[in-house]
């Protein structure tokens, strides 16, 4: 295969229900737009396990993003934990080992959401979820919004 044609690397992470993407870290320190000259490639990918009755929606992000803050929509019961940086993203493998160990029988997925207020980059299409027979519920939820990602 042509090395031009070669995918660059991904990272992903999983993100509760509730909760939304801030600011962005790259090699240089914060991600600088002016610099970069657009917005950091954050993906929904439209699969959300349920873990311990959370809804966990599962991201993709490029390979030059570091680290990611989130934060809590206001009313979220953490809300008064303000912010968490994720320093360690995972990879592909890690993030299917995540998934199946939670949804062995079948993987959770949502409908595609509302893209024309999300600024979330190709939400990806998907099938709603159904309940598992090992306990761990799957449910049809819309992912946390936030404008400021984009493709």
């Amino acid at each position: 295969m042509d090395e031009a044609r070669v995918k660059p690397n991904v990272k992903y992470f999983f993100l509760a229900q509730g909760w939304h993407v801030g600011r962005i870290w790259a090699a240089g320190g914060l991600w600088s737009e002016t610099a970069w000259r657009r917005k950091p490639r954050i993906e929904l990918m439209g699969l959300y396990p349920v873990d311990q009755g959370e809804s966990m929606w599962l991201y993709r992000v490029e390979d030059a993003v570091l680290m990611v803050e989130v934060t809590p929509e206001s009313g979220h019961p953490d809300a008064n934990i303000g912010q968490v940086v994720l320093k360690r993203l995972i990879t592909a493998d890690q993030a299917l080992e995540r998934i199946t160990a939670l949804s062995p029988t079948e993987a959770s997925s949502a409908a595609r959401p509302e893209a024309a207020n999300s600024g979330i980059a190709n939400p990806g299409a998907v099938n709603p979820g159904a309940a598992n027979t090992d306990g761990n519920e799957t449910t049809e939820a819309k992912p946390p919004l936030n404008n400021s990602i984009m493709r």
